[in-house]
């Protein structure tokens, strides 16, 4: 039988000591983490010199109530939109490309209010009032993905033995199309933890038949990238480790042609 043990992990900064079921690994020092301090520059990781130091005063002190969010630390998607107007504005071309770009927004967002709807409770009891159902136990979940996963590389499917289960990363990953649609079944998959985020971007190009252009051409609306599925999606980094930057048992979303944000 799989081993299906969940580790009780406490958040590696001395002063959140947080149990988590799903902890982070930092890609520089190795330490794990709570998703609150799993972003190098939340818990001013010392291996990593190139990022900003978080001066200690500002991080959460014991007792406190409002942590440091990974969103919080993310760039602003704002920062350049004014910028990009005035380009726009003078471009027709890039004006019908930002409006294709806008509308195809529009639907990844409709399609994360559509699973939203599809998991929350449809009773007639539910919306009369009755009590909400309890949300699903991380470490359950987990050991469910496990059951059902498959190895995402090729060359771990006959030898699916090469990878402990202590090494594998379990994610259920979706594949949305340039204009916003969900294309395909969400599929639970495995990969090694050392796998980066571009070779996990490959191998989920394969896994569902898509076209991996990205080496060969600039077109914004048909590069691949790979996020965090959720609402907004989160862009990983493709030359960073994939299991720094996703926690285990978390959804990944394979991205055609998504605007990001400079």
């Amino acid at each position: 039988m799989a081993d299906t043990a969940v580790p009780e992990v406490h958040c590696a900064l001395a002063s959140c000591r947080t149990l988590d079921f799903l902890p982070l690994t930092c890609p520089h020092c190795s330490s794990t983490f709570c998703r609150q301090h799993a972003n190098p520059d939340a818990h001013a990781c010392p291996q990593n010199p190139s990022l900003r130091t978080v001066e200690r005063e500002n991080l959460p002190r014991d007792g406190e109530r409002d942590r440091v969010e990974v969103r919080d630390l993310l760039p602003d998607p704002k920062r350049h939109k004014a910028r990009e107007n005035d380009a726009a504005t003078r471009d027709p071309a890039k004006l019908e490309l930002k409006a294709k770009q806008t509308a195809a927004l529009a639907k990844l967002r409709a399609s994360f209010g559509d699973k939203k709807k599809a998991s929350g409770p449809t009773t007639s009891a539910t919306t009369a009032g009755a009590a909400k159902p309890k949300p699903a136990n991380p470490a359950l979940e987990l050991m469910r993905l496990k059951q059902r996963a498959v190895p995402a590389d090729p060359r771990h499917v006959k030898k699916p033995g090469d990878v402990s289960m202590v090494d594998r990363l379990f994610l259920h990953v979706s594949f949305v199309d340039a204009d916003g649609t969900r294309r395909g079944d969400e599929k639970p998959v495995w990969v090694s933890k050392d796998v980066s985020a571009g070779k996990a971007l490959d191998l989920f190009a394969d896994l569902f038949k898509v076209s991996n252009v990205n080496n060969s051409i600039a077109d914004p609306s048909k590069i691949l990238s790979l996020a965090i599925d959720q609402d907004p999606p989160i862009q990983l980094v493709l030359s960073k480790p994939l299991a720094g930057q996703t926690p285990n048992g978390g959804r990944a979303a394979l991205l055609r042609g998504y605007a990001w944000s400079a």
